[in-house]
């Protein structure tokens, strides 16, 4: 994608020269096209787009009453639809994203030899450490782990098909770490994670990671044309979010 823009503007830090984003990167983000993002010189940053802020959620979750059953591997699930507070985990460097892991109680609950991971528990916090493993496996710049991204944790459709199809896998020096998270919404079928992150510019941005229960695991949205269904955007501040990081 592409802009012609008047001189007043300029590229943010993620599409300048020095942070090239790999094929493999984008996939991080569930897209297969370098995304070009432009600010105003004097105008504010983004923040949130309406979402709720997790960070003045309730410490207590809220509850509902579906069934949370159905774990690829038994992982089990809860009632919870919101987070107040950053759930325990240990994290592991995944390419060169560190992610969380938990896998006896949120995920992954499967490992197989390449180090590839699925199996997240049907709760909120499975669905935030599902989107964050996924963000990780996407910094791995290996043709057969991009591939399995998009076989095993993305909703399949003609998004997905057109997605594989533009997989382009080269090593890159760009490198992003979490730094904080928002639940924007959660259901038994459905959640979006909305993901901050920091550069190793120390620029900040977010991306809404939405998400599907399809097959006993979180798979990621892909939009109809292999795309992004989010685009990245820069942040001032990470005032709005739980502040969580490995890195």
């Amino acid at each position: 994608m592409t802009s012609l823009l008047p001189e007043t503007r300029e590229r943010n830090p993620f599409t300048r020269p020095g942070f090239i984003i790999s094929a493999a990167l984008i996939l991080v983000l569930i897209a297969a096209v370098i995304i070009l993002i432009v600010i105003p010189r004097n105008g504010s940053l983004a923040g949130p787009e309406a979402v709720p802020s997790a960070s003045s959620a309730d410490a207590s979750p809220s509850t509902s009453t579906y069934d949370t059953a159905g774990s690829i591997c038994g992982l089990p699930g809860n009632k919870d639809v919101a987070l107040g507070s950053a759930p325990a985990a240990t994290w592991e460097l995944v390419g060169k994203v560190a992610a969380p892991s938990s896998p006896r109680q949120y995920g992954p609950g499967q490992k197989d030899g390449t180090g590839f991971r699925t199996c997240f528990s049907r709760s909120p916090q499975g669905a935030l450490f599902a989107a964050i493993n996924v963000v990780a496996l996407g910094s791995v710049a290996d043709l057969d782990t991009q591939t399995k991204l998009l076989d095993k944790l993305t909703v399949p459709g003609s998004g997905r098909d057109i997605a594989r199809a533009k997989i382009r896998v080269s090593p890159s020096s760009a490198a992003l770490q979490i730094a904080g998270f928002q639940i924007a919404s959660y259901s038994a079928t459905d959640a979006n994670v909305d993901l901050a992150f920091r550069l190793s510019s120390g620029a900040l941005g977010h991306v809404n990671v939405p998400l599907r229960w399809l097959e006993g695991d979180w798979k990621v949205l892909i939009s109809a044309s292999g795309d992004l269904v989010n685009d990245p955007v820069q942040l001032a501040d990470l005032n709005a979010y739980i502040l969580w990081s490995g890195a």
